[in-house]
């Protein structure tokens, strides 16, 4: 199979920036309906909410561009694998959902419960690290171990946040519904937007190159 060209790299780089940017824009916008429906608004946190989605989508989507060659071919499997590794950073804070919620006395938590939430804290703060040596091992480069730990330290330090607030008992599992549903949406919408951008960009250079093939023809 033809090996792309320098000339094109440059082009699918922006295609993944840019669906990236789209994603994570989309993605808040979604978390941001969702909170202010099921739980409280919170509109006063979209400008900073916007431009750390958009900088986190950027970062998900040079990783998606590092890691191109290695995903499938259709997007739907290109979808479930963004969405799986996504949810791969939020995944230690799933541990948290074992632990009481905390009560209004303000007893003393017990050594179980510190243990857990011990564990789940310093899974959540190496979770960047073990990614980027993840990254490494399939993109067989540092670029590829440097986009990988940042887009998850970018993800988990956004919607990955609530983690802390929200993970505790039932009110935790609310709150996994909205921020494993807008991960969902953000997936498809990078995917999509992607897959959009390349296949034009695909289209624009082959009729280029049939309109040159056709000059020298003459």
């Amino acid at each position: 199979m033809r090996q792309p060209s320098r000339t094109n790299i440059r082009p699918e780089l922006g295609a993944a920036l840019v669906s990236g940017a789209a994603a994570g824009a989309v993605g808040f916008a979604a978390f941001v309906v969702i909170h202010a429906l099921w739980i409280v608004p919170i509109w006063d946190i979209v400008p900073f909410g916007l431009a750390w989605g958009g900088l986190g989508g950027i970062a998900v989507g040079w990783t998606y561009d590092v890691h191109r060659i290695r995903l499938p071919a259709r997007p739907a499997g290109r979808v479930a694998v963004v969405f799986a590794s996504a949810t791969f950073v939020l995944a230690p804070g799933l541990l948290l959902l074992l632990l009481p919620p905390p009560s209004a006395g303000g007893s003393n938590p017990s050594i179980v419960v510190l243990v857990v939430a011990g564990i789940a804290g310093l899974l959540l703060l190496t979770t960047p690290l073990i990614a980027a040596m993840l990254g490494a091992l399939l993109g067989r480069s540092a670029r590829a171990a440097v986009a990988t730990g940042l887009a998850a330290f970018i993800f988990l330090s956004g919607i990955g946040h609530n983690i802390p607030v929200f993970g505790f008992g039932w009110r935790g599992i609310k709150m996994w519904t909205i921020m494993l549903t807008v991960t969902a949406i953000a997936s498809v919408t990078l995917v999509v937007v992607e897959t959009w951008i390349s296949t034009r960009l695909r289209r624009k250079a082959g009729l280029a190159e049939a309109a040159t093939t056709s000059r020298v023809a003459r």
